[in-house]
């Protein structure tokens, strides 16, 4: 079960960075009156679609490679996400996993073993963790940005480097690629400086579509 557990807090901080990477770019005032960079321009894109993202569905796939395996660990499942607080992670492969916020509370839910867990972890966690309503000032205090001039299938490849703090204690870097149709990431990787490297690919479905009806409604076992 720890390996589940391991598994749905990964899930939940790659998926974190999707919502908090590109959120309320901000600039200077007079930045009108100087030439943006192509990074500035990019940043601006991608400011237009959060300030427009309501809920969206997304199919992904988790791959981590490390150096301790020969073949890599797989996952696979879908995202469920609304603006007002709510997201849930459906794994699907290798072992069923739910992983659910809502209300402030994460709810981690394995029906193979009919257990689950709960905590709380604060009402506005999507503000203080997934970055949702951050300026780019604020990022750029944790992270070094910069827009690679490689752009593969059209894609636009952002790389971030942690400055301080925990991130980068054990991240050598992220890398970000962003599409410049719908302006949200299709791939996030995360480089650890261990050695390991966890990606992320997603595939949206929906974007301000209304969601399943009772999607963030889990029927939960009795543990008594």
């Amino acid at each position: 079960m720890k390996r589940e557990i391991s598994t749905g807090l990964k899930i939940l901080f790659m998926t974190g960075l999707v919502l908090c990477l590109f959120p309320g770019v901000s600039f200077p005032a007079d930045a009108g009156k100087k030439p943006e960079s192509e990074l500035q321009q990019v940043l601006q894109k991608a400011k237009g679609r959060e300030k427009n993202l309501k809920t969206f569905v997304a199919a992904f796939e988790q791959t981590k490679r490390t150096l301790l395996l020969e073949e890599p660990l797989r996952s696979r499942g879908m995202i469920f996400f609304d603006i007002s607080g709510k997201m849930l992670f459906k794994v699907t492969e290798p072992v069923p996993l739910k992983v659910l916020l809502k209300r402030g509370w994460i709810t981690l839910f394995y029906p193979k073993w009919s257990k689950y867990e709960e905590r709380y972890i604060g009402r506005d966690v999507l503000n203080k963790n997934f970055g949702v309503g951050r300026s780019l000032d604020e990022m750029a205090e944790h992270y070094d940005i910069v827009l690679s001039p490689e752009r593969p299938s059209g894609l636009y490849r952002l790389h971030l480097k942690p400055k301080s703090g925990r991130a980068e204690k054990h991240i050598d870097r992220i890398e970000v690629l962003l599409d410049p149709e719908s302006w949200l990431p299709v791939s996030i990787s995360v480089m650890e400086k261990e050695g390991d490297v966890t990606t992320i690919t997603l595939e949206f479905k929906s974007i301000n579509e209304p969601l399943p009806e009772g999607i963030f409604d889990l029927e939960l076992p009795d543990q008594r």
